[in-house]
């Protein structure tokens, strides 16, 4: 992992941060790869599998007792490519509210090997980007033996 951006947020009294990070799964049919990123209310950013908390170094926001509702979220898609059947689920190209836990997730459908790379952003209630991390999903599915 690597520290894109670390930022003081404006004034709000913590550190907003986002560090790079990647997470793969691969399961053979018929079970689905599942992948995923949390950003939590709590300040925390969380991953399956295994679902657990990445870091506590590379929560969102450092002290966690900064997190408010008053920050938004934006993800975009940087890249996404592969073979099987992906589908992508969470809310792409529009800045949200941290007042929910926010995920993006990547399951594989069939048999294959896709990868989505994401670009996440965090500001302060409509102010400038503080922090940019990305984010790279992989999901494989093998075939059964």
């Amino acid at each position: 992992m690597s520290l894109f951006f670390l930022l003081k947020s404006g004034g709000q009294g913590g550190v907003v941060t986002l560090t790079d990070d990647s997470i793969y799964d691969y399961d053979d049919e018929p079970i689905v790869p599942l992948v995923y990123f949390q950003f939590k209310t709590d300040g925390t950013v969380w991953e399956t599998p295994p679902i657990a908390q990445i870091n506590s170094a590379t929560d969102w926001i450092i002290p966690n007792s900064s997190a408010s509702s008053l920050y938004e979220i934006y993800a975009t898609e940087f890249s996404g490519s592969g073979t099987g059947t992906p589908v992508k689920t969470g809310t792409m190209d529009s800045w949200l509210p941290m007042s929910s836990n926010r995920t993006w997730q990547l399951t594989n459908t069939s048999v294959g090997d896709y990868t989505w790379v994401i670009d996440v952003s965090i500001r302060f209630n409509g102010g400038a980007t503080l922090a940019t991390g990305r984010f790279t999903l992989r999901a494989q599915q093998g075939f059964a033996p």
